[in-house]
């Protein structure tokens, strides 16, 4: 599909997963038999050596999943060389990606509640964490939270009405006093003139402004909007 693709088209290839891969040898050799010493890893490392340049010149995207290896040291104190992670896959994954994310654990804290002041309400979702382990700009070391809603389908787990209750009080669209959360003035009569409706200004809470966000999608929509059109902005200067 790289080689021979007369088109031009730009694909997206998926892995899922680098430690699912077998050598054609181990596969038709049998169980009985001894399996190569590091096939995944050496899969891999062939693979990418082969095809990263002409991948990274056509500017397709390649997609890797891997697992996370625990590893039990016998002396907790002995010196051990830095690692950008502890996937499994070989380090050629580490030298020829242009971004490694890494998906945390989940702890209580990362827990989302049908009503958030409530700890012993219904489960509804949950913050996934991602730590940027190797990017091509500055982003490597930083961690992003983003909601998960459960029971959604077709594309829509990511809780976008959830998330705007955090994003516009960080980009200064919106102020919690106290339980009170209030849309900025300016943000607000705008979204007002341009909707061609009146939309409250303050909520009682969190769950109430998620809530309004939930049944308002054309409130939601323009708030998204506004808020990338903000956020790019503030890239550009």
């Amino acid at each position: 599909m790289v080689k021979e693709n007369p088109e031009n088209y730009r694909f997206v290839f998926l892995i899922d997963s680098i430690d699912a891969l077998i050598p054609r040898g181990d596969f038709e050799g049998g169980t009985e038999k001894a399996v190569k010493v590091a096939g995944g890893a050496l899969l891999s490392a062939d693979f990418l050596r082969r095809m990263a340049l002409a991948i990274s010149t056509k500017k397709h995207l390649v997609i890797l999943i891997s697992q996370v290896r625990s590893k039990i040291k016998i002396n907790q104190y002995e010196a051990s060389e830095y690692e950008v992670t502890n996937a499994s896959g070989g380090h050629a994954l580490l030298h020829y990606s242009d971004w490694i994310f890494q998906f945390e654990g989940r702890h209580q804290a990362d827990t989302i509640f049908a009503d958030e002041n409530n700890k012993k309400s219904d489960r509804i979702g949950h913050f996934c964490k991602i730590l940027f382990k190797k990017s091509a700009n500055e982003k490597t070391g930083f961690l992003v939270r983003y909601p998960i809603k459960y029971g959604r389908e077709n594309g829509q787990s990511i809780w976008i009405e959830r998330e705007l209750v955090d994003v516009m009080e960080g980009y200064g669209a919106s102020e919690r006093k106290g339980a009170w959360i209030t849309l900025e003035t300016d943000f607000w009569k705008t979204m007002c003139e341009k909707l061609k409706r009146e939309v409250p200004q303050q909520f009682n809470g969190v769950n109430k402004l998620r809530d309004y966000l939930e049944e308002n999608q054309d409130v939601t929509q323009y708030a998204f909007r506004e808020i990338k059109n903000l956020e790019k902005r503030l890239q550009e200067e």
